[in-house]
């Protein structure tokens, strides 16, 4: 009964989120879709939840049809067909949604990558692993620990090319005053990125304490070389936390097979743990003042 609870929260949340962030109801005017573009993305959304398999979505979608109010149960198809239709830009609009909801002032950026090697460890064993990654660059606000901003690339590069997108796309959402990276961010483009977004960008430089500050190119970089912010820092640690939780509730391997499928099943991950921690955030703060009326009731009372 409490899952079932969580179920309901959590759609009744996604369905809130996909009106506010405008989603069409459906990509054809003229066809008579049985189910709207809403629906797709909400299955969708417990599919990447549960860590279900297309064919195993029909028996879960049973026991939730009178809260989706579904009206029939879906073929494994249908959803399969909506992921290769539906576009990238509609789960990095609702991502944006869900950040207008919350405050915070320091965010992190870092990247990391996801397997699309779905084969089991004993053919690797014999057959040999194959190393193909996507690389997934991503913002994160510290404060909540939800994910602003997402950059996905079919092929390993520079991770500095997205910073001017995952600033930019974060800047539109939250009124930050530091953006924080590692050292492989160290440069002072990125630094009069933040400064153009009227924020702080820290990242230790990489030849911190072998080069001099006279030699230490860009005056950004020669002030952290002066002072740098060692207690505003430490909070990089989250992001990569953030990552990790990200990886072991919905998984590290990417299943699908084009570029753009595979677009909409990491952005619908990242969708998913973004709603996740909005539904806690707002349990834990129901909670929180509930035993604040009830200790105020009480200390009128007695």
């Amino acid at each position: 009964m409490k899952r079932n609870n969580i179920y309901k929260k959590l759609i009744v949340r996604a369905k809130g989120i996909i009106r506010s962030a405008r989603i069409p109801k459906s990509l054809s005017q003229k066809n008579n879709n049985v189910f709207s573009n809403e629906k797709h993305i909400i299955m969708y959304t417990l599919m990447q939840k549960e860590r279900k398999h297309y064919r195993d979505m029909p028996y879960f979608l049973e026991l939730l049809q009178p809260i989706l109010k579904l009206p029939r149960i879906p073929h494994f198809t249908t959803i399969n067909k909506f992921v290769l239709r539906a576009k990238p830009w509609w789960f990095e609009k609702l991502i944006e949604e869900i950040i207008k909801s919350v405050e915070s002032e320091i965010a992190a950026i870092d990247g990391t990558g996801f397997s699309l090697n779905s084969r089991s460890r004993y053919f690797c064993s014999i057959a040999g692993e194959r190393k193909q990654f996507m690389q997934f660059n991503a913002c994160l606000e510290l404060r909540h620990k939800l994910i602003t901003a997402v950059k996905i690339r079919r092929k390993q590069r520079n991770e500095n090319i997205d910073v001017n997108c995952l600033m930019r796309k974060t800047v539109k959402q939250l009124n930050l005053r530091y953006f924080l990276a590692d050292k492989l961010y160290d440069s002072e483009k990125n630094h009069e990125l933040a400064e153009k977004y009227k924020a702080r960008f820290i990242a230790p430089l990489r030849y911190r304490g072998k080069v001099p500050i006279m030699r230490t190119k860009g005056k950004h970089r020669k002030q952290l070389k002066r002072h740098f912010p060692d207690e505003i820092y430490r909070k990089r640690v989250l992001i990569e936390s953030g990552f990790s939780s990200l990886k072991r509730k919905y998984g590290d391997v990417i299943y699908s097979k084009k570029f753009k499928s595979q677009k909409n099943e990491l952005l619908c991950r990242v969708l998913v743990y973004d709603l996740e921690k909005l539904v806690n955030l707002s349990v834990i703060e129901i909670y929180f003042l509930q035993s604040w009326f009830r200790r105020l009731v009480f200390s009128l009372l007695f």
